[in-house]
């Protein structure tokens, strides 16, 4: 059946309906009326219902509990996207760069600088290349700035270089040409990135550190819940810092998570910049979890990581200071 329509006040009645209390409704009447009740309720209610089949809420339960889980994932994501997006502007400045100092700068469609092992990703990604050229040629998007760049090559005649071309095309696009590549120019690239942040980056990590980052780039920027995060991908066993965390939880599966997140981090970011943001991130938590110890493990239920991964991940990146 479709769903009826109903008025912001109409659905704090239906809240009430189903067990939820309210400190401040005329509050909560902003908040849905600026956000939505879908964004806020549907999106963070699963771990503070009794039941779905009738919809009920645990006891004690109020709308300010939920709306301070959506708040928080709220700053997490307004918190975590311009790291990523810096992130996305060192890994397409080194990956470009280590590609044309072992090939050249515009020989990004020859089929030889690639894995032939990964020959349906390559040519997926020689596509988007041609495509890129294709729309900044078409007089329809004249007026698409993102192409700029393009143009000006193309208008002189000349090639484009990748860096040039890595300005256009999505990070998306940057991770399957990596994963593509010849094994030792995927190796050059995670050895330069090990150099610049002092730590050990093997080339199947970084293939699994840039989908991660693509991952929650795009979930972020689109407004998606990012502590329900659970990666595609999985970091290998034989990572460093994943060998100290199962130290403390034993079974992988425990870190698949939000925790994938935070290790990403801890590599590719300056270790004084991930300190601030896990000090931030670690004080931001303090806040958003109740002093009441029921809707405390609501809350914490709802959060796809354990807060103890934090702790180890701290440690290892401080290690690198030294």
């Amino acid at each position: 059946m479709n769903k009826k329509f109903t008025t912001c006040i109409q659905q704090i009645e239906i809240l009430k309906s189903r067990g939820i209390t309210f400190k401040d409704e005329d509050q909560a009447l902003l908040d849905l009326e600026s956000n939505n009740y879908y964004n806020i309720i549907n999106g963070y209610k699963s771990g503070f219902l009794s039941s779905t089949l009738p919809e009920k809420y645990r006891s004690n339960v109020t709308y300010e509990d939920i709306f301070s889980l959506y708040d928080f994932d709220k700053w997490l994501k307004f918190t975590t996207l311009p790291i990523l997006l810096s992130i996305e502007t060192t890994l397409k400045a080194i990956i470009s760069y280590e590609f044309a100092k072992a090939h050249d700068a515009i020989s990004y469609k020859k089929i030889e600088n690639y894995n032939t092992d990964r020959s349906y990703i390559r040519d997926e990604v020689i596509q988007t290349f041609k495509a890129v050229k294709t729309n900044a040629l078409n007089p329809y998007l004249q007026s698409d700035k993102r192409y700029d760049c393009i143009r000006h090559y193309v208008n002189k005649n000349r090639k484009v270089p990748i860096w040039v071309m890595f300005n256009v095309i999505t990070l998306g696009t940057v991770s399957k040409f990596y994963s593509s590549l010849l094994p030792e120019t995927k190796n050059a690239i995670a050895k330069h990135l090990s150099t610049m942040y002092t730590v050990n980056i093997s080339s199947q990590d970084l293939s699994s550190f840039i989908r991660i980052v693509t991952e929650v780039r795009n979930m972020c920027a689109h407004n998606q819940r990012l502590t329900s995060y659970t990666p595609v991908v999985t970091i290998s066993k034989k990572n460093e810092l994943i060998q100290k965390l199962l130290v403390e939880d034993n079974e992988t599966k425990d870190l698949h998570n939000l925790s994938y997140l935070f290790i990403t981090l801890a590599f590719l970011m300056p270790s004084n910049d991930f300190s601030n943001y896990l000090t931030m991130l670690i004080n931001k938590l303090k806040e958003f979890l109740s002093d009441d110890v029921l809707i405390w493990s609501m809350q914490f239920r709802s959060l796809n990581f354990k807060f103890s991964t934090l702790i180890p991940i701290d440690a290892f990146v401080k290690n690198r200071l030294r």
